[in-house]
């Protein structure tokens, strides 16, 4: 018997294939692939707890993220603490001088969490860390040749970096 197989969203038009899987198996499949996001996004920001939407965001901003989330997406994205201080607007020495168990200011919070957001996006795309890394260490043609880690510093540069992605994922060259 043949039960619809995996969809892949690198096209607008799903493309069914034969499986032996069975039907409630794929399922579980689609739901932990929308959980893997938000599962990820916690994991870089070192979050103990669940977010469930946009809601929860604006009040993990407002009440500030911890100094370790900061550290945690520079390793993600495989660059020095120098240089996550450079996208975020702070000065390394300013950043050392933070308590690890204090809360980062509103504006600072909010730009970590947006670049957490691109970073999941970019790793459901790419799945391989390494790729994610190279990625955003390569300049782009689609964002006028610089890196997309450049442009991470500004909200417009988050947005242009996030439709590149996703054009990406839906398979439009970029």
């Amino acid at each position: 018997m043949l039960c619809m197989g995996k969809t892949y969203k690198s096209t607008r038009v799903n493309k069914v294939y034969a499986s032996t899987e069975p039907v409630s198996m794929l399922v579980e499949e689609a739901l932990a692939g929308g959980y893997t996001t938000q599962n990820s996004m916690q994991s870089i920001l070192n979050l103990a707890s669940n977010f469930q939407n946009e809601m929860d965001l604006v009040t993990l901003t407002r009440n500030g993220i911890l100094k370790q989330a900061v550290t945690n997406m520079a390793a993600k994205f495989g660059i020095t603490q120098e240089k996550i201080c450079e996208l975020l607007h702070m000065s390394a020495r300013n950043f050392q001088r933070i308590k690890d168990n204090a809360p980062l200011d509103i504006y600072t919070s909010e730009q970590t969490i947006e670049m957490a957001n691109v970073y999941s996006k970019a790793h459901k795309i790419f799945i391989d860390e390494e790729a994610v890394k190279q990625w955003f260490q390569t300049p782009n043609y689609a964002l006028g040749n610089q890196k997309p880690l450049d442009l991470l510093d500004t909200s417009f540069g988050v947005k242009m970096v996030s439709d590149v992605l996703g054009r990406i994922e839906h398979g439009v060259f970029s």
